[in-house]
């Protein structure tokens, strides 16, 4: 059984580096916050309501990369995570 995370967090990083959890995916919390108040202000500004998808961003964490798969190692994650 491989068992991974979502969120990202320092702390999730970490589990990953000790061998806790196989991989994290990190989320970006700054940036999702960017992007909805844009949104809102759009919206307020110019009654433009988002629409669809929005992609926030995310990278998966892993010490043990799969081929054909992207990810960044632990010490990537370390320089990028949150909390």
């Amino acid at each position: 059984v491989t068992v991974g995370s979502i969120d990202g967090g320092c702390e999730g990083v970490r589990d990953v580096r000790s061998g806790k959890y196989a991989a994290t995916v990190m989320q970006f919390p700054v940036r999702m916050a960017d992007l909805g108040v844009a949104a809102v202000t759009d919206f307020a500004r110019h009654g433009k309501k988002p629409s669809g998808f929005t992609d926030t961003g995310t990278q998966l964490i892993t010490d043990k990369p799969v081929p054909g798969l992207a990810s960044r190692d632990t010490a990537w994650g370390l320089r990028h995570c949150w909390g």
